[in-house]
C-alpha cells in the first residue's frame, strides 16, 4: 500500500519530468555561425491543452475551466514547479493541431505512441490502462478474438 510520502514524493517526480520534457521539447535549437548551440531562453508562461470529455481525466467544468485528474495532476505540478500557465479546453483533435503548430505548449493527456513521438516528448506515464472491449456472456455474435479481428 503506497503511503502519501510516497505518492507525494511520486507526483514530484513526474512534475520534475513534465518540466523538463516540456523545456528539452520546446527549447530552440539555433546555433552561432560557429557551430555552437547559442543559449535558450526560458518561457514564463505556459499554454496548457485539456480535452473536454475524456472522464475521469479530463472534463469541463460549468465555467468552462477544465476539470479531472490530469487538470488537478497539471495544477499541483505547476504549483509545485513554480510554473504560469492557462490551460485551454478544446476536442482532443483541436488541441493536437494547436500543439502540432505551436499554439499550445503541453497537451496533459496524451497516450504515447510511435506515431506521436515524431512530434511530441513525453514524460513517465502517471496512469496505465488496459482497454478490453466487452460483450455480453450470452451473445453468439462474437464467439473469438479472430472471429473479432474481422471485424
Amino acid at each position: 500500500m503506497a503511503t502519501a510520502t510516497g505518492t507525494i514524493r511520486h507526483f514530484r517526480h513526474i512534475g520534475r519530468c513534465i518540466a523538463l520534457a516540456w523545456l528539452a521539447a520546446t527549447a530552440p535549437r539555433a546555433t552561432s555561425a560557429d557551430g555552437v548551440a547559442a543559449p535558450s531562453a526560458v518561457p514564463t508562461h505556459l499554454t496548457v491543452g485539456s480535452e473536454l470529455d475524456f472522464p475521469p481525466f479530463a472534463l469541463v467544468k460549468g465555467d468552462g475551466t477544465a476539470d479531472g485528474f490530469t487538470a488537478e495532476l497539471w495544477d499541483a505540478v505547476a504549483r509545485h514547479a513554480g510554473l504560469a500557465s492557462t490551460v485551454q479546453t478544446a476536442p482532443f483533435g483541436v488541441l493536437l493541431e494547436r500543439f502540432k503548430n505551436g499554439q499550445v505548449d503541453v497537451l496533459i493527456n496524451l497516450a504515447k505512441s510511435p506515431e506521436r513521438e515524431q512530434f511530441a516528448a513525453f514524460t513517465v506515464p502517471h496512469v496505465t490502462m488496459h482497454g478490453a472491449v466487452f460483450v455480453p456472456r450470452r451473445s453468439s455474435r462474437v464467439l473469438s478474438v479472430q472471429e473479432g479481428r474481422s471485424w
